[in-house]
């Protein structure tokens, strides 16, 4: 489950490199879910930086996007609680 999560957030990173070097120069990536870049996070309240500020990204959640009814929008339907397996998601927001 978290090899497919750390595998979508770089996509996600990736997506939004290539997005800025087009001149897209405000792309957003953003994850579903939270990062789990790290094996342990410093987290907010233990007042350490983020040991890859470069490559983490917030979650959709976190910025108020409703991720199960954008996805179905899109046309990327899954459901909830999730039957079979977890749908991990992400977004790169373009200008």
């Amino acid at each position: 489950m978290k090899v497919a999560a750390i595998k979508l957030h770089k996509i996600v990173n990736e997506v939004e490199g290539k997005a800025m070097a087009m001149g897209y120069h405000f792309a957003t990536g953003l994850i579903g879910g939270e990062c789990m870049l790290c094996a342990v996070c410093v987290g907010a309240k233990s007042g350490e930086k983020c040991r890859l500020p470069y490559q983490a990204r917030p979650s959709m959640e976190a910025v108020g996007i409703d991720v199960h009814t954008t996805s179905a929008r899109a046309g990327l339907e899954f459901a909830l609680p999730p039957e079979k397996e977890i749908i991990w998601t992400g977004v790169v927001l373009l200008e």
